[in-house]
């Protein structure tokens, strides 16, 4: 990956790679995807509730996606996995991201409806209800680099993503804001189609304005993956079917993400403890070298999944919101939300504690009205969803402790 690419990404966000799969391994590729649906199909069948359509999701997703391939894989089909372990697209994530660690957060497959569902809507993969502000997130990616990246790596010819070039380091402009509250779905200028050939790739900055812009019965069979710098904790038991190398590698991710499981805990428990030296050195320790802004995130990042934590441990949990319910056991390392199993690392009466101590930055993320998400994830909530009214910093958050 050369420091032109580097800068593309830096620039505009997304990067045009092509024959990420040869023309020669393309056969075989879609032949493995195929197996791999097939197998996601009949689960969609059986899945089906009695007012359903036969196929269940298959029939009525505007766009079906073959989520967690891992689970699905074997012998023959493993190749649809090892793709996101293989050059360039593992080497080109290391060069990207922040660090020089890359694991595979993400893999699925994006198909064809099987009737013309037209465009989805404008939008960027950021939910500030668990997330943090977008211009936070935007501060980060312009002082440390962006710490996670997606691809579409199809398998036919695939020009549906859309994107805002740039769009991933600013705010939306008048224009965009007026067309994304009017029609969320309509063209918004600017923006360009990314048109891939069968076995090019993209890789992008999620935080940029994107587009699926025509989700229609043309066949569409598109690899869709993630990687992080923070690993991702799954079942690797999938491992035995891939080969030795990608088999070692998934071994090792495993290790690695079990070792910031325990770097998110030491940094929570530095909360609880009121120890600001370990609670920096956490911070130093889960994202090496992080800037000011970096650094402000993570907290973010620990204040949500101190939320998670204590919402978990609530009696009426089964009441609160479903998108309240699926933020606080969706597991999503890069955002130091390790799940529910994480959360019963922590007493009840810990958690309870864990969450008062996080009240002074929680404070400041809320706003006294419900604000709007134009151009973002999630339904309208009180979480300040672009910037800050005021700056916030991390010691101002350590010195609150002792308040």
């Amino acid at each position: 990956m050369s420091s032109l690419n580097r800068s593309l990404l830096r620039r505009d966000g997304y990067v045009i790679l092509r024959n990420v799969i040869p023309a020669e391994e393309l056969d075989a590729m879609r032949e493995a995807s195929e197996a791999i649906l097939d197998r996601q199909r009949e689960i969609w069948r059986r899945e089906a509730g009695p007012d359903d359509p036969p196929g269940g999701e298959w029939d009525t997703r505007p766009q079906p996606r073959v989520s967690d391939m891992e689970r699905l894989v074997d012998a023959d089909t493993a190749r649809a996995v090892e793709l996101w372990l293989r050059e360039p697209v593992l080497d080109v994530c290391r060069e990207l991201l922040c660090l020089p660690e890359a694991s595979p957060m993400l893999m699925t497959m994006m198909c064809n409806p099987r009737t013309d569902h037209g465009p989805a809507k404008w939008h960027r993969d950021i939910h500030p209800i668990d997330m943090a502000p977008l211009r936070l997130l935007q501060a980060e990616i312009l002082e440390t680099g962006p710490r996670y990246l997606q691809w579409n790596v199809p398998l036919y010819d695939d020009d549906v993503l859309w994107v805002v070039p740039g769009s991933h380091c600013r705010l939306n402009t008048p224009e965009e804001e007026r067309q994304l509250e009017e029609d969320p779905r309509a063209h918004l200028p600017g923006g360009v189609p990314v048109d891939l050939k069968a076995g090019d790739g993209v890789v992008y900055n999620n935080c940029m304005l994107h587009w699926g812009s025509n989700y229609a019965p043309k066949l569409r069979r598109t690899l869709h993956g993630g990687h992080a710098v923070q690993a991702h904790p799954r079942d690797i038991g999938f491992a035995r079917h891939l080969s030795p190398p990608a088999r070692a590698a998934f071994e090792s991710w495993s290790r690695r993400a079990a070792a910031q499981r325990d770097l998110t805990e030491r940094a929570l428990r530095a909360v609880l403890g009121r120890d600001a030296p370990t609670f920096h050195g956490a911070l130093e320790s889960l994202l090496p070298g992080a800037g000011p802004a970096a650094k402000l995130v993570l907290t973010v990042f620990l204040c949500k999944a101190a939320q998670h934590i204590h919402q978990l441990k609530q009696p009426d949990f089964d009441e609160l919101s479903p998108e309240l319910r699926l933020y606080a056991t969706y597991t999503q390392p890069f955002m130091l939300n390790w799940g529910a199993s994480f959360a019963r690392r922590f007493t009840d009466a810990e958690a309870d504690e864990l969450w008062r101590r996080f009240d002074w930055l929680e404070s400041r993320l809320l706003a006294d009205t419900i604000q709007p998400v134009t151009g973002l994830q999630g339904s309208p909530n009180r979480y300040y969803q672009n910037e800050l009214p005021e700056p916030v910093a991390v010691d101002e958050f350590v010195a609150s402790w002792s308040g």
